[in-house]
């Protein structure tokens, strides 16, 4: 496997060169003429030591030194810190363990019993057309229906007068005996 990434590092660097060649056949210069080029020595070289570094490090670790995770045997404080630290996640894992649910037999419903309708049935509102929140709160509905019937009636030309100077000619709506109204002075 080693010469197959050595083999692709220098396919690639030929590749490259080939390129360049028929570029410089052409009389076009590539936009990273002026950039330097990593040899292609160095870049085989690195690769074979970042691989044989890794090696060492496997080697080192099957030979029997410590891997992270193992637990150290021999010292006593680690061993009581270690496992102060796992009680700790214990508990904090059962703490926020959620239980599942078991159905037992007397949850179940009997084949001859019916279960209870759920609120959507019971309450069979049907398909109800969108209100807005004022009309929700009965308070606030019938208070804004309130001053709306008010306002009407202050600003409505409605049954009076068309002029205080002109002569009286009588009630033009007729008179209400029901009604009492007073004029402010």
């Amino acid at each position: 496997s080693r010469f197959g990434f050595l083999a692709q590092v220098a396919m690639g660097a030929a590749k490259e060169a080939r390129k360049a060649m028929q570029r410089q056949k052409a009389g076009q210069a590539s936009a990273d003429a002026d950039v330097p080029r990593r040899d292609r020595q160095n870049a085989i070289s690195a690769a074979e030591g970042r691989r044989a570094k890794a090696e060492r490090a496997a080697e080192r670790n099957s030979k029997g030194k410590r891997v992270r995770g193992e637990d150290v045997g021999g010292n006593e404080t680690y061993d009581a810190i270690a496992s102060a630290r796992k009680k700790v996640k214990s508990d904090k894992k059962e703490r926020y363990h959620i239980p599942e649910r078991s159905y037992s037999k007397e949850d179940r419903i009997a084949a001859d019993e019916r279960r209870e309708a759920g609120r959507t049935i019971v309450e069979n509102r049907g398909i109800v057309p969108h209100r807005s929140k004022d009309k929700k709160n009965p308070r606030k509905k019938h208070r804004i229906a309130f001053d709306k019937k008010s306002t009407k009636s202050r600003t409505s030309q409605y049954g009076r007068q068309s002029s205080a100077n002109a002569a009286y000619g009588g009630e033009s709506t007729g008179i209400s005996k029901n009604i009492s109204r007073s004029t402010k002075l």
